[in-house]
């Protein structure tokens, strides 16, 4: 069993249209509406991978139900905390340039007897020497600092949390050391106020989020594929080239790809491929979080994990 933290979920519109810099009206028939945000979407790749998986984190409102109904239906198990207010609902637009926009709304308000409750309910259900991965921006009325809180109480556990997030919440959780952060160049510019335009620079600027916490570190650069590093190496990961990649839910989809090698027993060089299979897989779709399953060993095989 792997356990997601999801407190900032979505329904995701994905809008398909010619050119994202035309002034006029825009019309198209070719869109995708789905349960998302970034930990929905690596509880929908663990499914499709056939890992049995359960899913914590906020839902509220009309949004919120959809989101149970759709992870329902993929046989997760659901122990989610309701809120008050309307889970939120996120916008993303891609061109036949690929040219991306997304639009992303902060979410709801989060009560502070909601997240209490939702902290006793994690601490309830996550087993000793588990596997929990945490994904996506804080909602609104939760301190910066609550990842770290929560990585904290769980150390006696010897959980293994993996963290997608940025910003002030990654900094501050550094301290609590998790075992892996996943961070994207932009976000990784922003943590260290530092050019990062050579790979030196950015294996420097991995090695200070490990010096500040962190136990592995991956920085991933889109179509470029990503940097690992530890404190005993690092690696270079590159993935082929897509014509017409979709980038949303790549991230996610690694991220998946890593907790479920990591609970498989996969070596760190294994883990770094299988899991860059499902972010190439996600790209060549439409659909955010879809992979094809069948692919997967084929694309393995055009993958390279080379020491730096």
């Amino acid at each position: 069993m792997i356990y997601t933290l999801s407190l900032n979920p979505a329904i995701d519109r994905m809008y398909y249209v010619p050119d994202l810099t035309c002034a006029a009206p825009i019309r198209t028939d070719d869109y995708h509406v789905q349960a998302g945000g970034k930990g929905i979407n690596v509880v929908k790749v663990l499914r499709q991978l056939q890992e049995p998986t359960t899913a914590l984190g906020f839902l509220g409102g009309a949004a919120g139900t959809h989101i149970e109904q759709t992870l329902k239906a993929l046989g997760a198990t659901l122990n989610f905390t309701p809120i008050k207010e309307e889970t939120r609902t996120c916008l993303a637009f891609q061109d036949q340039h690929n040219q991306t926009l997304e639009v992303l709304e902060t979410g709801p308000t989060i009560q502070k007897k909601e997240s209490e409750r939702l902290k006793k309910q994690l601490k309830k259900t996550l087993p000793k020497n588990s596997i929990l991965v945490i994904s996506g921006s804080l909602p609104k009325n939760i301190d910066d600092d609550f990842y770290f809180d929560i990585i904290q109480s769980l150390k006696e556990n010897a959980i293994d949390v993996i963290l997608d997030t940025s910003g002030i919440p990654l900094r501050a959780a550094l301290a609590a050391k998790p075992y892996l952060v996943k961070p994207n160049l932009a976000e990784l510019i922003a943590l260290t106020d530092t050019d990062l335009s050579e790979e030196s620079a950015q294996l420097n600027a991995m090695q200070t989020l490990l010096d500040q916490g962190a136990q592995n570190v991956v920085l991933s650069l889109g179509e470029g594929g990503a940097l690992f590093a530890n404190h005993q190496t690092s690696y270079k990961i590159t993935v082929p080239k897509i014509a017409t990649p979709n980038p949303i839910g790549s991230g996610d989809s690694f991220i998946a790809g890593f907790a479920y090698a990591l609970k498989h027993g996969y070596n760190i060089r294994e883990a770094l491929r299988f899991a860059s299979a499902l972010g190439v897989s996600n790209a060549k779709n439409k659909e955010i979080g879809k992979i094809e399953v069948e692919d997967l060993e084929i694309l393995q095989t055009q993958i390279t994990v080379k020491k730096r």
